[in-house]
This record gives C-alpha cells, structure tokens and sequence, in this order.
C-alpha cells in the first residue's frame, strides 16, 4: 500500500521519507507524524513491493512532485534496491538544480566513511539518541529555509546539457544500467581539488576487466554530470586492450599523439600547430583559453602501463579533470580508483529483461538465475538480452538450460580456451555460450558487419569502409545491405551506431561519417568463430582497400575512423592491429597442411614502412610500429599505497559495503564467484 501522491493543482511534497522497511519502520512513522504535526507536507511509502520489483509510477511521481528527500541512513539501508533507486533519482535531480543539500540523510550506526554514495554525508543529519521530535525540529528548519530560497520540486530539474565532445562522441550510453554509486564516485573524486586535504591535480581511474561496462560508466558520467565540465569533454583513446599496443611504449604514445592531433584539428590549430614537437604546447594554449573546467577522458589505458609516465596522460592543463580506463590498476599517482565488478543483481535484471520482460514469477526467478550464471557481466547479459528478441524465444528458462548446459561443440570450445584469459574464471563457458548463440543469430548480412568490422579495429569504422570491404571479400554489398546488417547487430547487442560528428565542429548528417564500434571481446570472438577463408578474403580486402588512393586521404581528414583504416593498412597478422593471434589453431593447421609457414614478419616490415610512408605518417611511425612486433611485455611495476580507493563489486568494500558478488557468492555457498 503507499500513499497517493497530490493531484494536479495540490502542493508538492516538502518531504519524501526513504527508509528499509525491516529497519526503520518505526523511526519513520514518527518523523512523519512529527513533520505533518510541525505543518509540512510528507510523503511516506508504505513498501508493498517485492524486492526485484521496480518503482512504482505512483511512487516516482511523489518523488518527484517532492522538495526534499530524507533517507533513514542504518546499516541495512543500502541492501534495499528501492531504497538506492529513490536516493539516486533525488541526488540526479538535487545536481541538476544546483544544491544537493536537497538530500538530507538520517543516519544511525553508521560512520560518515561507511555512507554510500558519499554525497549522502555532506548534508547528513547524525541521529545521536535523539527521537523523531527533536529530529523534525531540525528538518522542517531546513526545508522551510530552502523553499525560501528555491522552492522547486525535484520533477523541476532541467535535462542535463549536452557537452561539448572533442573530437567525437563516445559511445555507450545505449545499454547502459546502473552504477549509480559509481557516478557520484566519479565526481567525487574528481572534485579532489576542491577540498583542502588534496590540493592535488584531479586523476579517477576506472579499472575492471573486459566487457564490464569502464567505457559506459565514462561515457554517463560526461552526459549526467555535464555541468561538472562547461569546457567541454576530450577524448583520447589508446587500444590498450591490443596486445602488441599494450607491449610497447613507443606505441602507446604514437596513439597518445594521434588522440591529441584529433582533438586540435577539432579545435582549429593547422600547420605548425599540429606538428609533433609542437602540438602539446599549442594544445595546452589553447585549453588555457577556455577558462572552464574540463572532462579529460583516456580510455583504454594498458593494464602495464608504467605508473611514472602517468603525467603524461593527463589533462594538459589545471583546470581539467583526468578520467582514465583501463584493465590494469593505477595504485598511486590517482585521486580515486574505482574497481567495477559485476553490475547490482536488479541492474543486470533490468538489462536482461529489457527488450522482453518475464510472463510470470517463474520466469523472472530463472531470468534471475541466469544474470547469476552471466556474473551480473554487463556485456554478457546485454548479449543474452539480444537473444530475447530473436522469433525463436521459447522463454528465460529454456534460455538458462541453453546457456548452463551448451553442447560442447569445437567452437564452443575452442572459444572458451581463446577468452578465459579475458574474463573471471569460471565465466568464460558461458559468455562464449552467449556469444555463439548470439553470432549464429544475425542475418547473413548482420554476421558480415561483424566479421568485416572484427578484422579492422576496435576504433569506430566508418560504414562506407564496412561496405568497401565486405564487396571486396566476395560477399554482397551495398550500403542498404551493410545497413540492414548493422541493424541487425546493434538490435543483438554485438555492435553500436557512433553519432554523426564533424572534426571541424558540430554536426556532420552526411552518411560517410557514421561508423560501427563493435567491443574488442565481441571483434575478437568473431575472428574466432570465422573460418580461415572468411578471415582471409576480408584480410585481403582490407589490405586492397588500405593501397586505394581515396583511402589515405580519409586517414588525414578523419583521424578517429582513420585509426581504424590505419589499422587495417599497419596490421599483416589476420587481425586488427594485433588483436589476438593471426589464425587460431585450425586455421595455423590448415596453414601447415598447406605446407605455409604463417606470416613472414619480414616482408610484413617492408610492407608497414611503406604503408606509412603512403599515408604520409613517415618512419617515425613506421619504427614504433616494428617495435610493436620486437618488445617484450615489460613486468607490471610494484607499486604503493593508494590515497584513496573506492573498490566497488569485490566481496566486501572498504566502507563496509555488502556488495553483488558477494551476495551472490553467499547464496552459492561458494565464496568469491570470480574465483
């Protein structure tokens, strides 16, 4: 049962009270007899919901037709899915009317540090023995002192701004669900400067392995919290997820170049500007000038990237706030590190279950087994999502025995050895089980745009290119075709459609300048699951269309696609720019039996000197590039202790934090699910 929220023409809500049931149900009557008797108007939900149930329309309209919200802040708080949802949609809200002291958190038995998020403590209310009266005294003070000054409701926040992107959005945003903590982690973090105990300059790493959504978390961030960053949000990304990339220094600062060269050609610097001895400094001009705030994002740091060459990833100048990516761990030199593990139990429901919600409770309690058989993975149960709309779903608990109990085919395992390295242990059977099923999905032309994309780059790739190559290779082309089949992919959750961008600025509608972004697990499980002649007809059509005239031309005036056409012009190995191995293990067979030796590294050398020296990026690329093929992985440097740290999705947090996985573990009885 809850209360109804006012109709139309009544007044809002002063107070919206938010607490657990089994916790604070008493302390909440009280407050609202208290609150209703010192002449406010409150709202306090009854709980009738089942504990995966999302919130009620009813109860959101209150929440926002509300001014303020009161969160009973105990031990048990953060257990309860309703209770977070409710304090998230009101801080989202508070941020975007300009004062978050709309919250206002009761808390009891718990300690500041222990209050998650922690914008919950900036405004909190310590219980200290007091009752509800002495409580609603201090509370209506502050309610009334506020609509004094602002007497809008949460439902009145303005949609947040689009920000400024350079040079090209990031994508993400489309199967994004949850991680709300980790938002307000983020910002907390990057708000370093602001306090008077880390004067230093703002750097949040985001660390997790693949697939667990690092690159959506930033993107949502750069949207929701836009008003973070006025000047705009810089984007720089660096395949550390690569192999021969994430090897070699020298090439991750060709791609640390290549990423602010794009960024001031979007910009405008030109000429001298955007030569290599002199771009940092034109860049680092040029931010000065902006005199606000910035979002400086680089995304895909290598995990074995050295710890002393951070500085050189940041933000160029003071006023911008460093956000990093990677697979590794950065435990010194940050101001925060967030460490994602799966997503919360009804986060990966509501993935799972969006395209086609469960017909009955027994359909929603094996859709609930499966996001744990999925590890709460967000690219898995997004991938296990798209399977639902497949015309053949029989229902979530057919799906379950299909991915719990695959046949254990050669590709099923063969993927399994080729990813368990990527992936939690025990996780990989069934991811690689999702994907299968997922790839044998598509269309004949869905899995062309994935096979064509899986063997140019994990870059966006501009579908003019897609099309080019998948015509070169012998299969059916043409733009309607390539589009029909991308289509297909993003409905399954295999790919994304990049926005419309221009490097010159604004929009750019015209159809040369959408691109396909495919996940590296995805692109690399697809050169898996490709047999060696599909792989080697569209290898030979990306290197025919790398020598085309037009194509080096497209590398100079595009360079965020380029590095995708780069790609396909500097990699001779079967892959895109050395993502996995040149042929898996049947296809080296074939080779042998063929009586080929695999690739000859030499002429492959000659060949990328002179594809650079094509497209005008000279030896100095050509060099790092071969150093790429001769460097050894160097040893991951030990390092000290973290200022601070937020791990979020481990057993148990700093904080105190009943997390996912563990739960999930304690259900199981088996401990640590990921191990």
């Amino acid at each position: 049962m809850t209360i109804s929220s006012p109709d139309a023409g009544e007044p809002p809500y002063d107070v919206f009270i938010c607490y657990a049931w089994d916790e604070s149900k008493q302390l909440a009557d009280e407050l609202h007899q208290a609150l209703t008797e010192a002449g406010l108007n409150v709202f306090q939900d009854e709980p009738s919901m089942d504990y995966w149930d999302k919130m009620a329309p009813e109860i959101r309209r209150a929440l926002l037709s509300s001014r303020t919200l009161v969160p009973l802040f105990g031990p048990g708080f953060p257990r309860s899915p309703h209770c977070r949802q409710e304090v998230h949609l009101a801080l989202d809200c508070a941020f975007r009317l300009g004062r978050t002291d709309r919250v206002m958190a009761v808390t009891s038995g718990v300690r500041p540090d222990d209050i998650r998020p922690s914008e919950l403590s900036r405004y909190r209310i310590p219980r200290q023995g007091r009752n509800a009266r002495d409580l609603a005294v201090g509370i209506a003070e502050r309610v009334r002192a506020l609509a004094a000054e602002d007497d809008r409701t949460f439902g009145d926040a303005p949609l947040p701004p689009s920000p400024d992107w350079f040079p090209e959005h990031l994508p993400g945003g489309r199967h994004f669900h949850g991680r709300h903590a980790e938002l307000w982690e983020i910002h907390e973090g990057l708000r370093a400067m602001d306090k008077a105990r880390n004067m230093g300059h703002p750097v949040v790493s985001v660390s997790g392995v693949g697939g667990q959504g690092k690159t959506a978390l930033c993107a949502q961030y750069a949207r929701l919290f836009a008003l973070d960053h006025p000047g705009g949000v810089f984007l720089v990304r660096l395949s550390g997820s690569d192999r021969r990339v994430r090897a070699s220094p020298e090439a991750v600062r060709a791609q640390l170049m290549e990423g602010l060269r794009a960024i001031g050609l979007k910009l405008g610097l030109s000429g001298d500007e955007l030569a290599p001895d002199g771009l940092p400094g034109a860049l680092r001009s040029r931010l000065k000038n902006l005199a606000q705030p910035y979002l400086w994002i680089v995304d895909d740091v290598p995990s074995g990237f050295d710890v002393e060459l951070l500085p050189e990833l940041c933000a160029p100048t003071g006023i911008g706030r460093t956000l990093l990516t990677t697979r590794g761990r950065f435990t010194k030199g940050v101001s925060a590190e967030i460490v994602l593990g799966g997503l919360d139990p009804q986060d990966g429901l509501s993935l799972l279950t969006g395209h086609r919600p469960p017909a009955a409770r027994a359909e929603t309690r094996t859709a609930r087994l499966l996001t744990g058989l999925l590890h709460d993975h967000p690219l898995g149960l997004t991938l296990a999502a798209g399977l639902t709309t497949q015309d053949g779903f029989e229902g979530y608990t057919e799906l379950y025995r299909q991915l719990a109990t695959p046949d254990p085919e050669d590709d099923l395992l063969e993927l399994v050895q080729y990813l368990k390295a990527e992936l939690p242990s025990g996780y990989a059977r069934p991811f690689a089980a999702t994907m299968l099923r997922s790839f044998r999905g598509l269309t004949d032309a869905g899995r062309d745009v994935l096979s064509a994309t899986g063997v140019l780059a994990a870059e966006p790739v501009p579908l003019t290119l897609l099309d080019d190559v998948i015509a070169g290779s012998g299969a059916p082309g043409g733009p309607e075709r390539v589009a029909d089949g991308l289509a297909h992919a993003v409905r399954h959750g295999l790919a994304e459609l990049t926005e419309s961008t221009d490097l010159t600025g604004g929009r750019d509608d015209t159809p040369d300048s959408r691109a396909c972004v495919v996940h590296p697990l995805v692109a690399r499980a697809t050169r898996v699951l490709n047999p060696p002649p599909t792989r080697r007809k569209l290898r030979d059509a990306r290197r025919g269309r790398a020598d085309a005239g037009p194509q080096r031309h497209a590398v100079l005036v595009h360079p965020p696609c380029g590095r995708a056409q780069s790609a396909a012009r500097t990699s001779g190995d079967g892959t895109a720019g050395g993502h996995g191995p040149v042929e898996h293990r049947r296809g080296r067979k074939e080779s042998a039996r063929r009586g080929r030796s695999g690739v000859r590294t030499t002429g492959r050398r000659r060949s990328l000197v002179a594809a650079l020296r094509s497209s005008g990026r000279g030896l100095r690329g050509s060099a790092g590039v071969r150093r790429i093929h001769q460097a050894r992985r160097p040893a991951p440097p030990r390092i000290g202790p973290l200022p601070v740290r937020t791990a979020v999705g481990g057993a148990r947090s700093s904080g105190g934090r009943r997390t996912p996985d563990a739960g999930l573990a304690r259900a199981r009885g088996t401990g640590d699910p990921h191990r």
